[in-house]
């Protein structure tokens, strides 16, 4: 159901306070429209690569990991969505991002307090690979989620599922992503339930619970450290009133100036992007930097055991191996839903050695490659027959550099190892 004319007509004086009257009537017209979906392609595919041009999308003009395609396009039952070359989200998240990525300092530590589904982890990581980043969400369902996002994509991103709150760790990080729990006013047009669920009651008892999280986040961050709020709130009091309490009753923090863009709305503080003058979503974000000189490097802890890949330290979790890019001594402590990629299988009886998450970084196997035809049946669980010449023995699935799972090859089969729960009907590209 849409938008009544009533709805469009209040949810766009929730703009009035910040936006032009250019900017107004360009909002309240855009809420009239099907805005389009967008997504970040991960860095394992080209934009030459084969399968990625056949794509329906069109690129920023600024941002070189995001697209946007209509929403008639069913590009997350697809092939290449299944295989992790990219994560749907809107383009308005995805601007933060990168817009936080051009702040960050090299091997920056990163913390995403609020983070399932995983969607600015995610485009944060693809975009800055060296950023050493770990992803928490108090929701236990929506941490698995992310989980499963992080895997698909085939990312190192420590997670895990915490009361924010109650994070008992020093102030180390340099950067703090705090996307607020709020009433989600922003995404009215594409999620209609959204303006039934609205309420000024909703809205202001949201307003304590953000400024706890903002005062969490700012003691997490080392001196120097970004604090990267954010919403999907049209309202002011989510969004700058937010910003202006925490510069008021703290003087040790600072608003970062951004680059001035046509398409950003400028609050008294912060941006806002919206319907009809940024094709995305209503959103809102602000960078604030803190203040002061005593910025403590955090420490790595030593592994005991050298780690089965370049580039990674094996950390040892409830006597499973996992490989880690970076893991702070004042962070082992943590309990982690995931403290990164589990190289074996930790089933009671398992069927192949290795656990499905290793098949996407693993130099130690062969690389196998298969036809667009011969990934869709694999996915869906099916045994393939092939006459390759490839001597038999343990595989890595690949599709057009897209890396599929383990498998194993017994002279014209390949055995599908594939767990029910990784099983999944998609369609082919141009489907």
């Amino acid at each position: 159901m849409a938008l009544t004319d009533s709805e469009k007509d209040f949810f766009s004086t929730l703009v009035a306070d910040y936006a032009q009257k250019e900017v107004f009537f360009s909002f309240r017209k855009a809420l009239d429209k099907v805005g389009k979906n967008a997504f970040v392609r991960n860095r394992l595919l080209r934009e030459d690569d084969p399968s990625f041009t056949r794509l329906p999308v069109q690129a920023d003009p600024e941002d070189g990991f995001l697209y946007r395609f209509d929403r008639s396009q069913r590009l997350g039952k697809s092939l290449l969505h299944a295989l992790g070359a990219f994560y749907i989200l809107d383009a308005s998240s995805a601007r933060f991002t990168w817009e936080l990525s051009r702040l960050l300092p090299p091997r920056a530590l990163v913390l995403d307090l609020c983070a399932a589904p995983g969607g600015k982890s995610i485009s944060l990581k693809v975009r800055r690979p060296d950023a050493r980043l770990f992803a928490n969400d108090i929701s236990r369902p929506r941490a698995l989620e992310m989980a499963r996002n992080v895997e698909r994509m085939g990312l190192c991103i420590p997670l895990l599922s915490l009361d924010p709150l109650s994070l008992d760790v020093p102030s180390l990080f340099d950067a703090v992503l705090l996307d607020a729990p709020c009433s989600g006013s922003g995404m009215v047009r594409k999620e209609e339930k959204m303006a039934k669920d609205w309420s000024r009651k909703k809205v202001e008892s949201l307003l304590p619970i953000q400024e706890a999280l903002i005062d969490k986040a700012l003691s997490l961050l080392k001196d120097g450290g970004i604090l990267a709020y954010a919403t999907c709130s049209l309202s002011k009091e989510e969004d700058e009133d937010q910003v202006e309490r925490l510069l008021r009753r703290n003087g040790d923090v600072q608003e970062l100036a951004l680059e001035e863009r046509k398409e950003y709305c400028r609050g008294r503080h912060g941006v806002h992007l919206l319907p009809g003058t940024f094709e995305g979503e209503g959103f809102f974000f602000s960078f604030l930097r803190k203040k002061g000189r005593d910025a403590r490097e955090a420490a790595e802890f030593k592994p005991k055991k050298k780690a089965p890949e370049e580039g990674y330290s094996l950390f040892t979790y409830r006597r499973q191996d996992y490989l880690v890019e970076s893991m702070p001594s004042d962070l082992v402590h943590l309990d982690y839903l995931k403290p990164g990629i589990r190289i074996f299988d930790a089933s009671d009886h398992p069927k192949f050695p290795y656990d499905h998450d290793y098949a996407k970084v693993t130099t130690k196997h062969p690389l196998l490659p298969l036809s667009e035809e011969e990934a869709v049946r694999y996915l869906r669980g099916e045994e393939l027959r092939t006459n390759r010449n490839e001597g038999d023995g343990i595989y890595v699935l690949t599709y057009d550099n897209l890396r599929i799972s383990f498998a194993k090859k017994d002279g014209s089969r390949i055995k599908n190892y594939l767990s029910k729960g990784l099983r999944q009907e998609v369609l082919p590209l141009g489907v």
